[in-house]
């Protein structure tokens, strides 16, 4: 009878861990879907915060836009970038001469005070890309 009141005694032990347990995990399980709504209802608002700025951007752009249109800056075409073969200097200037404005900084001979960046100037190589910003409204107008 002693074993029996013993197992009894162990078995509502045992039912009552399994009752806590139980209720502890309905209680971690509540609070995780509380902590979970509250999360994507705050990523949400985020969300929509960034849905606004964009839309903000848009029409900022859409207004820059037309302000390029009203004043035919989108009829002139991009500037155009030309990328010249890689030559020392010292050979440009025997091989061609100066064909735009940087060319004609480049080779234009320095004070004579600076002798030693000339000589550096001639020793070394490049590519040289040059953009050319011509107006074309007024090449237009010329012809």
């Amino acid at each position: 009878s002693e074993i029996l009141s013993t197992n009894s005694e162990k078995s509502k032990q045992l039912l009552s861990d399994i009752h806590q347990l139980s209720d502890d995990l309905t209680r971690t399980r509540i609070e995780t879907d509380e902590e979970l709504k509250s999360t994507v209802a705050n990523l949400q608002g985020q969300v929509n915060d960034v849905n606004g700025r964009l839309d903000t951007i848009i029409d900022s752009l859409d207004w820059i836009m037309s302000g390029i249109e009203r004043v035919k800056m989108a009829k002139t075409g991009p500037p155009i970038i030309k990328q010249n073969s890689r030559t020392s200097i010292s050979n440009q200037k025997q091989q061609e001469p100066p064909s735009n404005a940087q060319d004609n900084l480049r080779l234009r001979k320095p004070d004579s005070g600076s002798r030693t960046q000339q000589a550096k100037q001639e020793a070394t190589t490049a590519s040289d890309i040059v953009i050319d910003m011509t107006d074309e409204s007024k090449n237009e107008q010329n012809v």
